[in-house]
């Protein structure tokens, strides 16, 4: 068990430690929005290094959130001090509080290893292997956990690719209005009906629970309006009325995903507008600013994971709002049982 004070943070405490990240919320979004919709997990838990008592953020920190009953990508999130580059009017961190930053890191994770889960002991000798896959774990934190004699990170894991995701964080500012549609179209939101084909379209999306628990948005075909629009065919099945053409959702943690346009409806301006309809009508009241700190009542902060190469969904993105950082991550397995070991060599 690692000896340097890491807290489990209660639930009623959820808040306080939202608004304590909120001058960090374009390096700490996932976690400010995995607090502030914490009630869609009641299986996951929160650790920090520090507790919450005071009103700013300590200078060296590391926080986790951990869901062994969640779904692959959400079982460990991390955020660590090392990751934030400071603002202008804040030295960076010196070597002392870096190896500090980074003993932190290790010890959350070890802590994670000897109290979470019912089937990892809780006393004597610990599992020799705690695997669990992190999502959007940063570059950093990424190659501080797969360095080492005691690689937290295994060197066996395939989950680690050669090159990271890019986030792009964006800013969009509601409008409190729609680009009108044409017609033969109308806005609406994806229902149980749908998720058949947004999983078809989406390999990624592999259960229709991460649908269920998300906002959503759709534009559908109505049917003909007289013009010749009945319902132009793609991947060789006709678009009925009610079908949709276009759709989009927004994850429990801020991340808009599946963004998607059926092909024969695209080069139609469709994906920027089911997105507007997302971050308009159906942004999560619990996104709004807590306790008078953080984000505008009409701002909608969000990030998006995009390839690279995907120019078209970073043009999409880029003409609906300001893009406040872009950061490289990943979705990596780790071993917990080896956090012990790293945060001992630390200490040697």
């Amino acid at each position: 068990m690692a000896d340097m004070p890491v807290y489990l943070i209660p639930p009623s405490e959820y808040r306080k430690l939202a608004s304590l990240f909120f001058p960090q919320i374009t390096t700490a979004l996932y976690f400010i929005r995995s607090l502030q919709w914490q009630h869609t997990s009641p299986t996951s838990s929160i650790y920090a290094t520090f507790p919450v008592t005071s009103t700013t953020l300590p200078r060296t920190f590391c926080v986790a959130r951990i869901d062994r009953a969640g779904p692959p990508g959400l079982n460990l999130y991390i955020h660590s001090s090392l990751e934030r580059p400071p603002p202008c009017n804040e030295q960076p961190l010196s070597p002392s509080e870096t190896h500090l930053a980074t003993q932190q890191l290790f010890a959350t994770l070890a802590t994670l290893h000897h109290t979470a889960g019912s089937e990892i002991p809780t006393s004597g000798e610990a599992a020799s292997t705690d695997p669990l896959f992190a999502g959007h774990l940063h570059i950093t934190t990424a190659h501080l956990l797969s360095a080492g004699s005691h690689p937290v990170i295994p060197p066996s894991s395939l989950a680690l690719p050669s090159h990271p995701y890019n986030k792009y964080i964006f800013s969009y500012r509601a409008a409190g209005t729609l680009p009108p549609l044409p017609s033969y179209l109308e806005y609406s939101t994806i229902t149980p009906e749908d998720y058949v084909i947004v999983m078809q379209e989406n390999p990624l999306v592999r259960d229709v629970s991460v649908l269920a628990g998300c906002e959503t948005a759709a534009i559908r075909f109505v049917g003909d309006d007289g013009a010749g629009h009945d319902g132009e065919a793609t991947n060789g099945n006709e678009i009925q009325p009610g079908k949709m053409v276009a759709w989009v959702f927004l994850t429990g943690y801020g991340s808009v995903r599946s963004l998607h346009t059926q092909p024969a409806w695209r080069q139609k301006g469709l994906a920027r507008k089911v997105v507007q309809l997302l971050l308009e009508r159906n942004w999560p009241t619990e996104f709004v600013s807590m306790d008078g700190k953080g984000e505008a009542d009409q701002a909608r902060v969000f990030h998006v994971d995009v390839d690279a190469k995907n120019e078209a969904s970073i043009r999409t993105f880029a003409v609906l709002g300001q893009q406040l950082r872009m950061e490289e991550c990943y979705w990596v397995n780790c071993d917990l049982a080896q956090a012990s070991a790293a945060l001992q060599s630390l200490k040697a």
